[in-house]
């Protein structure tokens, strides 16, 4: 490069002292040798001139070489720098990409949970609602059914009370509200039951008040006062009896009272015959002041072997219910395994019911149940003690 640049500027420069030549000829039209030889000088220096100038273009051309290498280094160099900066660019866009895609991916994440969240505070709310209202319903069905036990609560105790009177284990004289004894004319009772010369006031209550023990405690209340202001205190035994439905019985802390020298007992329709049987026992223990004194002893003999035989059938059900307990403590230091198979085969097993009719029978005649116990044994080659004479 260096060196074709040098020839031209040769070149050029014989050009023109060439043509400088040519214009003096031309001028002057002179041909003289010492106008030759002047124009010969004038060239040489011309030349030398040149020279000069030439070493001077070019040393500065060398300059403007390094100085455009320089460029061209710094051309690359910032080439290179703006590939960095492209290659940085297109990273931080791919990044930003990235982000984007991440913010909206976040984004619809965040909508959906958000949506689930609603969905769920929704189906909280809905089971809420559907909790609240079967809890709702369920108390509509209780007080429905509350309601109905009260309504059908009073005729269901006059009926099982008349049909304990007719029992002939019992034989009470019974009187409904509408065949009351003449004594009863103010006060009109649900029923009496005729006993020792006197009348034991039994009165079925019924309410539809949530608070059934205010309800109870108002009613001794009340009937304690209608006894004193009828005049029929006299006739009325000293205990009378109000009957509730079992399940109202359960919700009552208090189910005795004691107001104006009588004693309320709070039963229900399943107490009234084991009631009866007491009130019976009683009756029959007052008449034993009737008989002479050797059958006295004998009543008053009978009467504590009874005491002594329940008290030993107590104490008995006491010792097997601890012994019991013992045992069921003693299943619960067993392995795990063993004890939940020993539950699925106890699941297993159906126990055997008592038929009311069954019950009654041996009740009504014990001798039938020796009978049966006796028969029983021989059948499994068991000896049985002698009881006692019948």
């Amino acid at each position: 490069m260096e060196w074709i640049l040098f020839a031209a500027a040769v070149f050029f420069c014989a050009s023109t002292a060439v043509f400088g030549v040519l214009w003096i000829f031309s001028r002057r039209g002179e041909k003289s040798p010492s106008l030759l030889l002047e124009t010969v000088e004038m060239l040489k220096e011309e030349t030398v001139r040149r020279q000069e100038e030439n070493l001077r273009l070019s040393r500065e051309l060398a300059k403007k070489e390094a100085s455009v290498d320089e460029l061209r280094n710094q051309i690359f160099k910032e080439r290179s720098r703006s590939e960095i900066l492209s290659h940085q660019a297109e990273e931080l866009h791919r990044q930003i990409s990235l982000f984007q895609a991440d913010e909206k991916a976040r984004d619809a994440q965040t909508d959906n949970r958000i949506n689930e969240l609603n969905n769920a505070v929704k189906a909280l709310r809905d089971e809420q609602e559907r909790v609240l209202e079967e809890e709702r319903e369920r108390r509509r069905r209780e007080e429905e059914n509350r309601t109905r036990l009260w309504n059908d609560h009073e005729r269901d105790v006059q009926a099982k009370l008349r049909e304990i009177c007719k029992n002939p284990a019992f034989a009470f004289p019974f009187y409904s509200n509408t065949n009351l004894p003449d004594e009863f004319v103010k006060f009109k009772p649900d029923a009496l039951v005729g006993f020792l010369d006197q009348y034991i006031l039994f009165d079925a209550k019924k309410t539809g008040d949530k608070n059934p023990g205010n309800y109870i405690r108002n009613q001794v209340e009340s009937t304690a006062e209608k006894i004193l202001a009828s005049g029929s205190e006299k006739c009325i035994f000293r205990i009378a009896v109000i009957v509730v439905p079992s399940s109202i019985l359960a919700e009552l802390k208090t189910q005795l009272y004691f107001h104006s020298g009588f004693t309320f007992l709070i039963v229900s329709p399943e107490s009234l015959e084991p009631l009866a049987a007491a009130f019976k026992e009683i009756e029959k223990y007052a008449a034993a002041g009737q008989y002479d004194p050797s059958d006295r002893e004998q009543i008053v003999g009978l009467i504590a072997r009874f005491d002594t035989h329940i008290r030993k059938q107590n104490a008995l059900n006491l010792l097997a219910a601890e012994q019991g307990l013992s045992v069921l403590e003693e299943k619960k230091r067993l392995p795990k395994e063993l004890a939940d198979e020993i539950e699925v085969r106890r699941a297993q097993i159906r126990t055997k019911a008592f038929s009311v009719a069954e019950l009654q029978r041996f009740m009504n005649a014990p001798d039938d149940g020796i009978d049966s116990l006796q028969l029983s044994a021989r059948r499994h080659g068991a000896q049985t003690p002698p009881f006692g004479s019948r």
